[in-house]
C-alpha cells in the first residue's frame, strides 16, 4: 500500500472548499465571541486567546473600554484552529476557519491512500 501525503497549508496545495457557512458577517465585531461560546476549543488553541475572545470586544468591566487583545486573539484563533478527519476510500481531509466579512469552515484535501 502506498500513502501520499501532502499536508497544504492555508495557501498552498489543492484549492480548499467552504464545507459549511458558521456565522454571517452581519454579527459584526460579535463574530469571534460568538464562536468561542458556540464551539469547542481545540487543543493548538492558546486558553489566553479563547478566554479573550470570550469576553467579547468590550470590557464588561464599568469601564465600557475596548478589549485591547480581543483582534489578537482572534487572528491566533483563525490562524491555529483546525482538525484532519478520514472520510472513507483512503481520503484525509483538513479542516479549518477562514473569515472574510462570513465565517467559513473550509475543508481541503491533504492524503490518500491507494492500494
Amino acid at each position: 500500500m502506498t500513502v501520499i501525503d501532502y499536508i497544504p497549508t492555508k495557501h498552498e496545495g489543492p484549492e480548499p472548499e467552504v464545507e459549511d457557512f458558521l456565522i454571517s458577517s452581519g454579527f459584526g465585531i460579535y463574530i469571534p465571541q460568538m464562536f468561542t461560546e458556540q464551539f469547542e476549543k481545540r487543543d493548538e488553541i492558546p486558553d489566553w486567546a479563547w478566554e479573550t475572545c470570550k469576553k467579547g470586544p468590550i470590557n464588561k468591566d464599568d469601564s465600557g473600554t475596548d478589549n485591547y487583545d480581543y483582534w489578537d486573539a482572534w487572528t491566533e484563533i483563525l490562524d491555529k484552529w483546525e482538525y484532519f478527519c478520514y472520510e472513507g476510500y483512503g481520503c484525509t481531509y483538513r479542516y479549518f476557519l477562514e473569515q472574510d466579512g462570513d465565517l467559513r469552515l473550509m475543508r481541503q484535501f491533504v492524503s490518500q491512500e491507494l492500494d
